[in-house]
C-alpha cells in the first residue's frame, strides 16, 4: 500500500528525532519510497511553544492501517512522546498517517485521510514535493491545489541539519 506520513518534532534535537522515526520504520520492514525536504514551521493551534521541523515521507507497506498506527505510536513513544499528552502540546515526535492508498478510514482513534490536511501548509508544501497531483481520497483537488488555497503560511523556510534557508 502506498502511504504518505507527516513527521513533526519541536522538542530536543528535532532533526535527529525525524531521522530516528525513519530509522525505526526501516527496522520494522517499512520501505521508504521518498522523503521531502524538511521545513521549519511555526506551531498552529497552540502558538506558545517552540517551532517545529516537518517532513512528509512516502512509504510502501503491507500493514493494515490500524497495525501501522500502532507501530507509529510505538516509535513516537520510543522517542519520548507521552502517550496521554494533551493535543497540540510540544512533542519530540509526531507521526500522522496522511493517506493510506485510496482508502478512507473512520475509526475512533484513526481517521484517514488526516482530517486537518486542508489547513496545514506544513503538510501540503512538503507533500507537494513528492506527489503534487495526488488527489486525497474524498477530495476533488490535488495536494498542490489545496496548498494554493492556503492564505496564511506557517512555513519559515527549508531546514538543513542545524541551519535554515529562509522562505522566499
Amino acid at each position: 500500500m502506498r502511504v504518505f506520513l507527516g513527521l513533526g518534532s519541536n522538542i530536543g534535537n528535532r532533526f535527529k528525532n525525524l531521522q530516528f522515526a525513519i530509522e525505526q520504520m526501516l527496522l520494522n520492514n517499512i520501505k521508504i519510497i521518498a522523503k521531502s525536504n524538511i521545513y521549519e514551521t511555526l506551531p498552529m493551534y497552540n502558538t506558545k511553544q517552540d517551532n517545529f521541523l516537518n517532513q512528509v515521507i512516502e512509504i510502501e507497506t503491507t500493514m493494515l492501517s490500524e497495525k501501522l498506527l500502532g507501530l507509529l505510536k510505538s516509535i513516537e513513544s520510543k522517542c519520548g512522546r507521552e502517550i496521554d499528552a494533551p493535543r497540540n502540546t510540544p512533542r519530540p515526535l509526531d507521526i500522522d498517517i496522511l493517506s493510506y492508498g485510496d482508502k478512507i478510514v473512520n475509526l475512533d482513534k484513526l481517521q484517514i485521510p488526516h482530517i486537518k490536511i486542508k489547513e496545514r501548509d506544513f503538510v501540503l508544501r512538503p507533500w507537494s514535493e513528492l506527489s503534487p497531483n495526488f488527489i486525497i481520497p474524498g477530495e476533488c483537488e490535488s495536494v498542490l491545489e489545496l496548498l494554493d488555497n492556503i492564505t496564511e503560511s506557517t512555513i519559515l523556510g527549508k531546514y538543513y541539519q542545524d541551519k535554515m534557508e529562509k522562505q522566499i
